[in-house]
């Protein structure tokens, strides 16, 4: 392979978990490598077929700005990515309501919760009005949800106003509070609200 493929593998290879936010090179590379709409990674027009490669290469993606990069501590590889750099393959889903969580597994094997900091994100095309799920990953870094897994999401979806009625309904048995107190206390406009609760976040997925 061409010198700054090696260059960048011979950098990186030794981290199992790369320091990123320690390195801050200030020269940067052109190398021709994309990440697809698919999550594959192409280099110069060539798909890369081992994966352990492109998992390694995936540790030391970051994006800042609009633009990403795979850092090393001397460089930073400017790459294109056509949508977002990974795909959520798989949702493992624990417990239910407001205690539920959601863990998805991306295509390079990274494993993690919906929370406040890893949001998904739900972006509605305006003509089509036809969804496109993510998830955060890491530092702005996003997965796009596939769409057999979105299908599992949407299965599990609720009424907010429902979940956290239950939730209120037990309370006030417990504390002896009366159910019309229970109904002065919620928003009717939850009513409208569909999504999925995961580690005590509700997102809004309609």
């Amino acid at each position: 392979m061409p010198d700054d493929f090696d260059n960048l593998f011979s950098q990186i290879k030794t981290f199992k978990k790369p320091p990123l936010e320690h390195w801050h090179p200030t020269k940067v590379v052109n190398i021709d490598l994309a990440i697809k709409a698919n999550g594959e990674w192409f280099y110069q027009g060539t798909v890369i077929g081992r994966h352990r490669l492109v998992k390694l290469f995936s540790t030391v993606l970051r994006k800042d700005g609009d633009a990403y990069y795979l850092v090393t501590p001397q460089l930073k590889y400017v790459i294109d990515v056509e949508e977002v750099p990974f795909r959520a393959v798989e949702l493992n889903q624990q417990k239910s309501g407001v205690d539920q969580k959601l863990y998805f597994r991306t295509n390079m094997d990274d494993v993690v919760l919906a929370d406040a900091n890893h949001p998904i994100i739900i972006n509605v095309d305006e003509n089509t009005q036809q969804p496109s799920p993510y998830i955060t990953i890491r530092d702005g870094l996003q997965a796009k949800i596939n769409r057999s897994v979105f299908y599992e999401l949407v299965e599990l979806l609720q009424s907010r106003a429902s979940i956290e009625g239950k939730l209120l309904g037990s309370m006030n048995k417990s504390n002896n509070v009366s159910d019309e107190g229970a109904l002065t206390f919620k928003d009717s406009s939850l009513n409208q609200d569909f999504g999925v609760y995961s580690d005590g976040v509700f997102f809004a997925i309609g």
